[in-house]
């Protein structure tokens, strides 16, 4: 909590922009779509754990493993964690450190390559498999927060992916990746992308005003350019 309230404070005294400028390009940030995109995650999760092997027993003796009593404050408790690592970790990689680049290079793909390897790198204690998985997830989160605008659908899968990893195989770890887990969560991936591509074939623009702008001829803030100069 008190990193990402130092980051977004930093954001807004130390660059003078607006702090929502992390979260969106100016297109509206909708809860409703971050629960959309965590609502899909979890049907892909599920498949793709049902499809490993023994995963119907082990989700259903995991499921046994915990009382029912203990699922509504296992929930909240996940998703308060979740909320709060997913948002510092997105807001540093994809709302900042990725426009922040892009505004240096003027190559907006080339800083979600840059972006990636970094957060690639931050996961420590993998095994092959699950860095090619991570590396994959980087690369297509960055190329989602450019055709979203808004961090929000990325915010839902992240989370959704990771409480549902802490509560099902809690003493799993990257290391303990295997070849059938990243092909799994990469056709996983690779489906809630398509899915994305498609809820927001439609969706305008509504960009924010820049803070010293005339009053009816504001500009935009773009991702790309938004900690650059103007």
């Amino acid at each position: 909590v008190l990193a990402l309230a130092g980051l977004l404070v930093g954001i807004r005294w130390v660059h003078h922009k607006p702090v929502g400028c992390v979260f969106t390009d100016g297109r509206p940030f909708r809860i409703r779509f971050a629960v959309e995109s965590a609502a899909v995650w979890v049907l892909l999760w599920f498949a793709g754990a049902l499809v490993q092997p023994q995963g119907w027993e082990h989700l259903a003796r995991r499921a046994g493993e915990i009382s029912p009593a203990w699922w509504p404050i296992l929930a909240v408790s996940l998703l308060a964690a979740s909320a709060v690592a997913i948002v510092l970790e997105e807001v540093l990689f994809r709302g900042y450190l990725q426009t922040r680049i892009a505004a240096w290079v003027n190559r907006p793909w080339l800083a979600v390559g840059i972006t990636a390897v970094l957060f690639t790198g931050m996961h420590l204690h993998g095994d092959w498999a699950a860095y090619t998985a991570l590396a994959l997830m980087a690369v297509v989160f960055g190329i989602a927060s450019i055709r979203a605008g808004t961090l929000a659908p990325l915010l839902g899968m992240h989370a959704a992916n990771n409480g549902l990893q802490a509560l099902w195989y809690p003493n799993d770890t990257n290391a303990g990746a295997t070849r059938l887990d990243a092909v799994s969560f990469v056709v996983g991936l690779l489906i809630w992308f398509a899915w994305l591509c498609w809820a927001t074939r439609r969706r305008a623009i509504e960009p924010f005003a820049q803070p010293d702008g005339p009053a009816n001829r504001s500009q935009p803030i773009r991702w790309t350019v938004w900690l650059g100069k103007r």
